[in-house]
């Protein structure tokens, strides 16, 4: 692993590579699985993480055609137990909670499909030239895989997760080559061959109370921690722009709209009323072309332009997986 990451860092100032990035991407099938019994913890996984690297891909376990998409309480106890001991209470709160997954019937794949309208045809601006790019600074980047990617959350398609990363950060190489992949990615240098593997999504969906499906994609850990650190760029001019229409990304925004909103159901007459309203579908509606030309328009949004661009330029796969 050590050796792999190292030469993603020395390939960096040579131009991104498409055959080495999408080796590091398979890592995890061919390090990472764990054999029955196999120790846990963060030792574990370094030790495993230290194996020489072969040319064989260690097979992935073949599906079960009785493992079921809807998890058992016995699995949610299990799950919040581990999260847990990992200190992660909020997210083992969660899953205790949560909704049952779908599994893929041909209607509900059909719904998926439905909730995904294709691209548009509207042509979509160019990066503009002034668009800064960035360095990525290892302290900052380190910081952020253990406060944000590190937290608990499934993999996208390639196996990779949050705590791959935080039991690589502390070793320089690894994390220079960390470094590396994620600062090709905010200034939108990889391949088109690339892009597809990093922005490839998992695709998963739960079941609404109300009936219907609400669709889930896991995206790969690397394009996370990217975005995590540009949004760390920007996030002090973020609630000037979105204010007073948006405060989630305010200090105390929630507590905030409560607030607002109580007081002026109090200060009018006993017979006023709130609406709460919602849009259908809002995200996966959104048009690229304008999407980008409104983030193209705010100038302080600028260490953003080169990853935003990279990542909607063209559509991206979301990748269903069958069992049984």
């Amino acid at each position: 692993m050590q050796a792999v990451l190292s030469r993603v860092c020395r390939a960096s100032s040579r131009g991104p590579s498409a055959s080495l990035d999408a080796l590091v991407l398979s890592l995890p099938g061919r390090l990472l699985l764990r054999s029955r019994g196999g120790k846990r913890g963060i030792q574990a996984l370094r030790s495993r993480l230290s194996r020489p690297l072969t040319d064989d891909v260690v097979p992935l376990p073949p599906p079960s055609s009785q493992r079921s998409s809807v998890a058992s309480d016995a699995s949610r106890l299990s799950r919040a137990v581990k999260l847990i001991e990992r200190g992660l209470v909020s997210r083992a709160t969660r899953s205790l909670f949560q909704s049952s997954l779908a599994p893929f019937t041909p209607s509900n794949v059909e719904y998926l499909n439905r909730l995904h309208p294709p691209a548009s045809s509207a042509l979509l601006p160019p990066l503009p030239s002034s668009a800064p790019r960035i360095h990525v600074d290892s302290g900052i980047l380190a910081t952020l895989v253990t406060e944000k990617v590190a937290n608990g959350s499934a993999p996208g398609p390639s196996g990779w997760t949050g705590e791959h990363l935080q039991a690589l950060v502390g070793d320089p190489d690894c994390l220079t080559g960390i470094v590396a992949i994620v600062e090709d990615i905010v200034n939108g240098d990889f391949s088109e061959d690339v892009r597809v593997l990093l922005l490839s999504s998992s695709l998963i969906a739960s079941e609404k109370e109300a009936g219907g499906l609400r669709p889930i994609a896991i995206g790969e850990i690397f394009y996370r921690l990217a975005c995590h650190y540009v949004l760390r760029m920007v996030r002090p001019v973020v609630p000037s722009i979105l204010e007073p229409i948006q405060l989630a990304h305010s200090p105390g925004g929630s507590e905030r709209a409560l607030h607002v909103l109580q007081t002026a159901l109090e200060k009018e007459s006993d017979d006023s009323a709130l609406l709460s309203i919602d849009f259908a579908h809002a995200f996966n509606s959104l048009r690229r072309d304008v999407l980008l030309s409104r983030t193209f328009s705010e100038v302080r949004l600028s260490p953003l332009w080169r990853l935003v661009h990279w990542a909607y330029r063209s559509p991206t796969d979301l990748l269903l997986s069958f069992i049984g």
